[in-house]
């Protein structure tokens, strides 16, 4: 399967690579080098060079595959049948026990071991996203996101990240403690499980955000 890639929040022309592209990019020296300065930006409290430094990273879009070329868009593109789920603004404790009780559910929980696909740090590190497969019956992004934390029992997550036209800045690979990336490059069933699904209660499946980053 491939995934809508951006080249940065700003950019309106979807490229759409395969996961091993996608990795390819998050070992980049862009992406690694671009990191290593907001890090740095943040210990030196500067707020407004971090946010242009993050606007600079390329960004994937994980639930709508775009056509080559076309901008995102809230009703356009086809399901992949993959979600985000963003969790922010968590301290060091707490976002030391997501990583490590989320990394014990894909050992020994049905639910996350058939869904989830990645997880990782967030841009600032004080947060982290989630990928995950759509679960069979939900309607919306939105549905699929409180079926996740129903099941894992993490709440606390950016409800306003509901729009399938979201998208997530990429990290260097070190970022992410739960890399099944084999599983979204097979990912059609539940693109087909999306596809039969959403929009059944007579939505779009949008929730008319703008579309823009949750990370």
């Amino acid at each position: 399967m491939k995934y809508s890639f951006f080249d940065s929040i700003r950019s309106r022309r979807c490229r759409q690579l395969s996961v091993a592209e996608l990795m390819d990019v998050m070992r980049s020296e862009r992406v690694v080098n671009t990191c290593r300065q907001i890090a740095a930006g943040m210990e030196a409290g500067d707020d407004a060079g971090v946010a242009r430094l993050k606007e600079s990273l390329p960004v994937v879009v994980l639930n709508r595959l775009y056509r080559q070329g076309e901008g995102r868009s809230k009703l356009g593109g086809t399901p992949t049948g993959a979600v985000m789920i963003d969790y922010d603004g968590l301290d060091a404790p707490a976002l030391e026990a997501m990583v490590k009780g989320l990394t014990g559910l894909c050992i020994t929980q049905a639910f996350c071991k058939e869904h989830v696909l990645a997880a990782h740090l967030s841009v600032r590190r004080h947060g982290l996203h989630v990928w995950f497969r759509w679960p069979e019956g939900c309607r919306s992004v939105a549905e699929c996101q409180q079926r996740f934390a129903r099941e894992t029992g993490f709440e606390g997550y950016d409800e306003s990240c509901k729009d399938g036209s979201r998208c997530s800045f990429l990290v260097p690979l070190d970022y992410f403690f739960i890399q099944n990336f084999g599983s979204m490059e097979r990912n059609e069933e539940y693109a087909r499980v999306q596809a039969d699904h959403e929009g059944s209660d007579g939505s779009d499946g949008s929730d008319g955000s703008d579309g823009s980053d949750g990370s």
